[in-house]
């Protein structure tokens, strides 16, 4: 199949365009390149991504949704008995952004382990902050996490090195479950405690899905995604 621009005197293609450019050495104008519609250019995306992360909208828009999760727990927690509230840990609790930016979001397994030993995590001060009042409310406050038991000591002192010290309880993933079966599952043994989760925040919606908890919030994440079905 033969494209017609080519044959087209006025395209940027033809013969005489590129001959006359460089003895003028005139730029095109924009709307004389022909631009087709295309996905997103990898590199553009990175660079947008770590504006965002750096130039303070990452955390803003953190706080929208941490306030907005605190409004609702304020009003709701009395209502209820035992009221508890679940967080997630990675990109919600704790923050592994510098170990992306570092590799240039190509993370591997290798250096993943390598930095949850290091302890690096840092936390996410608003969702700190909730968990700080949660406690001081007498709510009761739940880790539901898609990182595997073999790794409980090192993120269990993660945690509290961040001042997420003296919580509810911790759930790791289920080994014989999806990331987003397993969390549901942890949810549903919390309610089976005889506890109402008032609040489930997560920064992907396998964090959300499956029920157990009066209203999820979502954190954004631009980092990466883990679907519901993740093995």
């Amino acid at each position: 199949m033969s494209l017609s621009i080519v044959n087209n005197s006025h395209s940027l293609f033809s013969k005489q365009k590129f001959r006359n450019a460089p003895k003028n050495n005139k730029m095109p104008e924009l709307n004389d390149i022909y631009v087709p519609e295309e996905i997103e250019n990898l590199d553009l995306l990175k660079n947008k991504i770590i504006n965002y992360l750096n130039n303070g909208d990452y955390e803003r828009d953190i706080e929208k949704v941490v306030k907005l999760a605190m409004k609702h727990i304020v009003t709701t927690y009395k209502e209820v008995n035992n009221p508890a509230v679940v967080l997630d840990i990675d990109e919600t609790a704790l923050s592994n952004a510098q170990l992306h930016l570092e590799n240039n979001f190509n993370v591997t397994y290798e250096k993943l382990i390598e930095w949850r030993y290091s302890q690096k995590a840092v936390a996410i001060k608003p969702v700190l902050e909730l968990y700080k009042i949660c406690k001081s409310m007498g709510i009761k406050v739940f880790f539901v996490t898609g990182r595997k038991k073999v790794d409980k000591d090192i993120t269990i002192s993660n945690l509290k090195k961040e001042g997420f010290d003296n919580f509810d309880g911790i759930f790791f993933r289920d080994p014989e479950l999806s990331v987003g079966e397993s969390k549901v599952k942890a949810r549903k043994e919390i309610v089976g405690m005889g506890y109402t989760i008032i609040a489930n925040i997560g920064d992907q919606l396998s964090d959300l899905l499956g029920g157990y908890s009066l209203k999820g919030f979502k954190l954004p994440n631009p980092l990466y995604y883990v679907s519901f079905n993740k093995k």
